[in-house]
């Protein structure tokens, strides 16, 4: 994309053809219908699309008017470039690592994602994500035999909820995260990556999840993670925020933000 805009810029006449409908960098209202005609040359009616802009101002403008620059997002959870910033490469821990593990399922059970956070609570890694839900109890029992690890943090009123007594029945030591120990662990974990103390490697899932993750206001001014808004699947992000949670609960108490 600014590969293409560069080259719109440079207007050579020849090479290239982009290609683009965007409210971005145009000045043009976002609520008004007239620039839903110009940025989405979809034909969907206007009463349908002032639903969509009334339910979310935030989502419209990245999902249908196509704007890549979030800054004004209220609603964003992380800034893209922050997250960018934190992305480094690391090795996978030796078994005498203190690493803490954390999962989270997809509504539905379409998909499930295992994160681990590694060392001083500074770098989380993907383990494994996958269609379906049933391969996960198989694999958290082997990485806690292999790794020697503590109890595995999930919040079992969420979507996760589902494999409780699978894991039970498996000898799974867990840990139940509730709703509000979730909300911490999100925004403690969105503060890290927007003042850059923790790292991640590079995993696409985990990547569309922050792209996409949106807010769920709670109470007054508190937030958590909303499946329902965010417009690509969160369980990566929600499994990494867990993980950090589960990992300064057990190796770093002291250190441990509420935020």
């Amino acid at each position: 994309l600014e590969q293409g805009r560069l080259l719109a810029e440079l207007d050579r006449g020849e090479g290239t053809c982009h290609w683009e409908w965007t409210q971005e960098g145009t000045g043009l209202d976002p609520g008004d219908p007239k620039t839903w005609d110009l940025c989405h040359p979809g034909g969907v009616p206007h009463s349908i699309l002032q639903a969509e802009w009334e339910r979310s101002p935030d989502q419209f403008m990245r999902t249908t008017l196509n704007v890549t620059n979030r800054e004004s997002g209220s609603l964003q959870v992380i800034d893209p470039r922050a997250w960018d910033m934190c992305a480094r490469t690391r090795d996978f821990p030796t078994p005498d690592a203190q690493t803490s593990l954390a999962f989270d399922c997809e509504p539905d059970s379409k998909a499930a994602t295992i994160v681990a956070c590694l060392g001083h609570a500074d770098h989380i890694e993907v383990v494994d994500t996958g269609p379906g839900v049933d391969w996960v109890v198989p694999r958290l029992v082997e990485l806690q035999e292999k790794w020697r690890l503590g109890p595995i943090a999930f919040d079992n009123r969420s979507p996760a909820g589902v494999l409780e007594a699978r894991l039970s029945a498996a000898g799974v030591a867990t840990r139940h995260v509730g709703l509000g120990e979730a909300a911490n662990a999100a925004q403690g974990f969105s503060d890290l990556v927007h003042t850059q103390r923790i790292g991640h490697q590079r995993y696409p899932a985990l990547d569309d999840a922050v792209d996409g993750a949106v807010r769920r206001p709670l109470g007054d001014g508190g937030w958590a993670l909303s499946r329902k808004d965010s417009t690509n699947p969160v369980s990566p992000l929600i499994a990494a925020t867990l993980a950090w949670y589960a990992h300064e609960l057990a190796h770093g108490e002291q250190n441990l933000a509420i935020y």
